[in-house]
């Protein structure tokens, strides 16, 4: 019986799914990439609907503790100008490059990539030490993954 402790990383060379676990093994890791979030989020200085559901789904996926997503969530929520400022460091460059990838997916949720949320995962990968040129590779990566929801949505004409 398959149960999610036991199912398959890859089918036939496929990766099927990612467990965060892997990736980010404690809950401190997990609020720095969700503070990465929240800097990603207020970047262009206004708080998408879209954004807040990717947050809080990010916060379930995650696995960190209520008390620490609420805390969160409400900087989130905060005024732009009294939020503090959110350092980023991963032990791991994958940590980091995961990171870049999710925020781009963040930046998306609401149908645009502003110029400030540009410049802020500029920002934030300059702090984790990532190559710009890693930073153009993802963000094409992102970009042809979102034309592909958007051809596929069309195609089943939602």
């Amino acid at each position: 019986m398959l149960t999610t402790e036991n199912l398959p990383k890859d089918y036939k060379g496929v990766r099927i799914m990612v467990n965060i676990s892997e990736i980010y093994p404690n809950e401190a890791e997990r609020v720095m990439f969700l503070r990465g979030l929240i800097r990603i989020a207020k970047a262009d200085g206004v708080l998408e609907p879209e954004e807040v559901v990717f947050f809080d789904a990010a916060v379930q996926g995650l696995g960190v503790s209520v008390t620490v997503g609420a805390e969160l969530r409400q900087i989130l929520l905060d005024d732009i100008f009294t939020s503090p400022y959110l350092e980023m460091q991963f032990a791991k460059p994958a940590q980091g490059l995961f990171f870049v990838r999710e925020a781009m997916l963040l930046c998306y949720a609401d149908g645009e990539y502003s110029e400030e949320e540009q410049l802020e995962i500029l920002s934030i990968a300059t702090e984790l030490n990532i190559p710009l040129k890693k930073i153009e590779e993802i963000e094409s990566w992102v970009k042809a993954g979102v034309v592909w929801r958007e051809a596929g949505d069309q195609l089943l004409e939602l």
